[in-house]
């Protein structure tokens, strides 16, 4: 009788050892893997408004049947071979090197090869030129810091050639899952100068080129959310 209780007593310890739950550092390291799994592997893409359109008709078509959607998107994205691939994310863009409201950060070419640089430009507190141009303007306005997002709205959107008196639109729509996880879907507007002569800095370019950028947003929106840089 005796050894019979002692080997039930071991077997219930046993048991309780086997199904405890994990607890302290077993426990943090549980959730951090749940975390570091989940959208750790999503992509953005920059499609035009042509490709944007095919986007919408075959999101819908994926997602009446069953299709959450961002496993939708990254289904009709590749295979429909939307965006491209020819250059790496860059969560930043290209750093300016200098605060000279002339320099040069990029210099993209549209579909019909015209440049239209990339200024570091200048940052004002007023509306219109007041409130200046390029990347020190729309990187806090609009929190569009990448250059190459607008680098890559000028190759790849769609542009508007007579939508404003002194220069293009370019649009772009960013859709896909954002490294972190998020859905994205957000609609890209960027100005451009077409002239030599900047209004806003009451000059002509000192390199005799187009003024170029003027400002980069999120339809909609003051401020793009931030992972529209990743793209």
């Amino acid at each position: 009788m005796i050894k019979l209780k002692r080997t039930s007593i071991a077997v219930g310890l046993l048991l309780v050892t086997s199904f405890a739950a994990p607890t302290g550092t077993a426990l943090a390291e549980e959730q951090t893997k749940g975390k570091q799994g989940a959208g750790s592997t999503g992509e953005l893409k920059l499609l035009s408004e042509e490709q944007y359109e095919l986007y919408k008709d075959k999101m819908e078509s994926k997602i009446n049947i069953g299709l959450p959607k961002k496993e939708a998107s990254s289904a009709v994205i590749s295979e429909y071979e939307l965006g491209s691939s020819e250059e790496t994310n860059n969560s930043s863009g290209n750093s300016a090197k200098a605060t000279d409201p002339w320099n040069i950060m990029d210099s993209p070419s549209d579909r019909n090869g015209h440049t239209n640089p990339i200024r570091y430009g200048w940052k004002g507190n007023g509306p219109n030129c007041d409130g200046g141009f390029g990347y020190a303007k729309y990187s806090v306005k609009h929190n569009i810091n990448s250059v190459d997002l607008v680098a890559k709205t000028v190759r790849r959107g769609t542009p508007h050639y007579h939508s404003h008196p002194r220069g293009p639109r370019f649009i772009g729509h960013i859709v896909g899952e954002a490294p972190n996880g998020v859905y994205i879907d957000e609609k890209i507007i960027v100005g451009s100068n077409r002239d030599t002569y900047s209004y806003c800095m009451q000059s002509n370019s000192p390199d005799g080129l187009r003024v170029g950028v003027i400002t980069a947003y999120c339809e909609g929106k003051k401020l793009c959310p931030s992972e529209v840089n990743r793209i």
